[in-house]
């Protein structure tokens, strides 16, 4: 599921032990407050796997083993272009033009 990023979200990032908030991560990464509120956010139950476009989240390891992966689109009209506009100008990323959308990751 996506969802937008919520006030008090926590997450394992990949790699750390323990856990940290998501507003610290936006904090960190500079993402402007005025977005915060509609960054999405892959989730699993209410475990965060996924901050798109600024850090994975331990619970859904790629490995060598890894067989599946999930591709995530963000389409036209979904609320995020504002959002995906940060983020290939902040980090200077160049999305893959497709039919359903943009991929940014």
């Amino acid at each position: 599921q996506v969802r937008h990023w919520r006030e008090g979200d926590r997450f394992q990032p990949f790699g750390l032990q323990g856990t940290m908030s998501v507003g610290d991560l936006f904090t960190n990464a500079k993402v402007p407050k005025t977005l915060r509120k509609m960054w999405p956010l892959v989730v699993q139950d209410d475990e965060i796997l996924w901050v798109i476009g600024l850090r994975r989240g331990s619970g859904a390891p790629i490995k060598a083993s890894t067989q599946n992966i999930v591709e995530c689109t963000i389409n036209s009209g979904a609320g995020w272009e504002r959002v995906l506009d940060f983020k290939v100008g902040r980090f200077k990323l160049e999305p893959t033009d497709r039919s359903e959308g943009e991929t940014i990751a």
